[in-house]
């Protein structure tokens, strides 16, 4: 049996859903990241959006850990106030 997944957005979307480098793990406010751009920087805060059309998870909900392989949109804040979407983030150290 197949199940269809309405999805807010198409996977194609370069913010939403994992890509083949993307860090698959969980993410903590404190762990030092590094983002598809070559950034680094350690996590201030991470925001999972709770509206569908909320994709950076401007108006979401703060947590102090999140596990990216659950794909939910939303953003980390990191280093000198720079921010990404969670499937730009390669490393964490």
């Amino acid at each position: 049996m197949t199940v269809k997944i309405d999805r807010a957005y198409p996977l194609k979307d370069h913010r939403v859903g994992l890509k083949e480098h993307s860090y698959q793990g969980v993410i903590k406010v404190g762990d030092t990241i590094t983002t598809s751009n070559g950034r680094e920087g350690e996590i201030k805060t991470i925001t999972i959006a709770t509206h569908e059309n909320d994709v950076a998870g401007e108006s979401g909900t703060d947590v102090l850990s999140y596990n990216t392989k659950l794909e939910y949109q939303g953003n980390v804040v990191y280093g000198d106030g720079y921010w990404t979407y969670f499937n730009a983030i390669l490393k964490v150290a």
